[in-house]
């Protein structure tokens, strides 16, 4: 017999699944940077890129 499950549960895995996926695509994007480092690849400045982030899209 299949269970039934209330509304709210299935919300609840939604959004474990979509703080997974999260996990996920940071842990590829910081093995993505940590190859860049090991392959000599120019590093940039973070707080340049974040003061060019912030005139980009800053808040007014």
């Amino acid at each position: 017999m299949p269970e039934i499950r209330p509304i709210k549960d299935v919300r609840n895995t939604t959004e474990i699944y979509e703080k997974s996926l999260a996990k996920l695509e940071l842990y590829q994007k910081l093995n993505e940077a940590e190859g860049q480092i090991k392959n000599g690849e120019e590093l940039l400045d973070g707080e340049q890129v974040f003061r060019d982030l912030n005139k980009k899209h800053g808040r007014k």
